[in-house]
């Protein structure tokens, strides 16, 4: 019997200890990608269709919410889950990240637990959400 395919994700953040950390808590259940910015994860998904995509707000290049926009104006990412992740709790920012079609708006710094419930939640609703 074959095991299923584990959900992939796309990690963006320009922040090496932050990019481990996310690694740390996700790479035991998940297949994780880790780049350092957003014009890293433009180039990743030329070619890769992740199922869920953690964006930092603050990166250089291209920030967390320029890349969600990006994301969510090409057909092939309707049914692919976005996080903004961010230290910034600016209404502004949140407004942003919801206008641009992120899905999931978390703080920094993660919690471990909490965090990886969120991520296991927002995968099973999107799952549903296609069938798979």
């Amino acid at each position: 019997m074959t095991q299923p395919a584990r959900a992939s994700i796309l990690a963006a953040d320009d922040q090496a200890s932050v990019r481990q950390l996310l690694e740390v808590i996700l790479g035991a259940h998940y297949d994780v990608v880790t780049v350092a910015d957003g014009l890293a994860v433009l180039e990743y998904v030329k070619d890769h269709t992740p199922d869920l995509v953690i964006l930092d707000v603050g990166m250089p290049g291209a920030d967390g919410l320029e890349v969600c926009s990006r994301l969510r104006s090409v057909n092939r990412f309707t049914n692919t889950a976005i996080i903004i992740l961010t230290a910034e709790l600016s209404d502004r920012t949140r407004d942003g990240a919801r206008l641009f079609g992120a899905d999931l708006f978390i703080a920094k710094p993660l919690l471990a637990r909490p965090f990886l419930k969120q991520v296991r939640d927002l995968l099973e609703v999107f799952t549903h959400r296609t069938g798979a």
